[in-house]
């Protein structure tokens, strides 16, 4: 349909410019020039107007298209009980799968909260003496370093 009318568009096309050429040679140049001039925008008016024309038409087409496949998914849903106990059978094993993964994840809570509450209870025995070693030798350090910043003092003074 589309492409008939776009042939008969076309053959009016061709049939206007035919015509077009056979005045032209009967009338001056000017005026001949100022007609072919209209007559084009014409037929473009015409050619655009047959264009928006076709577009709304595909986009018809296009709508009841859509209008066509929802329908067809409408029908294949009407079978609403069906789809309800499937849904609540699929809510109900996702509700239950929940139910143990709580039960499991509290259980694992449970013994974790039981470990820390031991570990807390227990007595806490740290190992000092490392770190008094280093922190004895880094005063031995410091005082050298003090002595020997003393002495120059003393000597810059002298």
């Amino acid at each position: 349909k589309i492409d008939a009318k776009m042939d008969s568009i076309f053959q009016k096309v061709q049939y206007m410019s035919m015509a077009m050429a056979a005045d032209s040679a009967k009338h001056d140049q000017a005026e001949a020039n100022r007609k072919l001039s209209q007559r084009r925008d014409e037929q473009i008016g015409q050619i655009t107007d047959a264009i928006q024309l076709l577009r709304e038409e595909v986009a018809q087409v296009q709508k009841k298209s859509d209008m066509a496949d929802m329908a067809r998914s409408l029908t294949t849903a009407m079978d609403l009980p069906k789809l309800i106990d499937t849904q609540l059978m699929d809510f109900f094993q996702q509700f239950t799968e929940m139910q143990q993964n709580q039960k499991r994840n509290s259980a694992e809570t449970a013994a974790s909260l039981d470990e820390v509450k031991r570990r807390l209870n227990e007595n806490l025995e740290v190992d000092f003496s490392p770190v008094m070693k280093e922190v004895a030798k880094c005063q031995n350090i410091m005082d050298d370093e003090f002595q020997l910043l003393v002495g120059e003092i003393a000597r810059i003074q002298q």
